[in-house]
């Protein structure tokens, strides 16, 4: 993923507009999506800050993902596709451990929007 981070830093571009962005836009910067969300999960930031937005904006409305995959995933390579799973899959889990209740949105997502599962014996399984 190339790297574009500091515009997310700055405030002058909204988590809510990103998934209306054109495709190749959304994947060019998805890099800078993913980045941002890691850090603020290394520095242990609550799951409920608006970071979260950020993550969330990986996850499509249930009702339109035949469309967002075959619009938008497909701009991505699979070693890309298994970060942003893997990701949301981190977030699932730490939304657990803090809230003890279940995303399911980025279950969801990881699994059937991103094609990665949660392993066996998870708290969310």
């Amino acid at each position: 993923f190339p790297s574009h981070d500091r515009c997310l830093c700055k405030g002058g571009f909204d988590p809510f507009e990103f998934g209306s962005l054109y495709p190749e836009a959304y994947h060019y910067f998805c890099g800078a999506v993913v980045r941002y969300c890691l850090e603020q999960m290394n520095r242990r930031t609550s799951v409920i800050e608006p970071w979260s937005d950020w993550l969330h904006s990986l996850c499509p409305l249930r009702g339109r993902k035949k469309e967002f995959c075959s619009q938008y995933v497909s701009c991505f390579t699979k070693g890309q596709r298994s970060v942003v799973a893997e990701l949301l899959n981190s977030y699932a889990r730490r939304y657990f451990e803090e809230e003890e209740l279940r995303d399911e949105d980025s279950e969801w997502a990881a699994e059937f929007v991103w094609g990665k599962q949660l392993p066996p014996g998870n708290p969310q399984s």
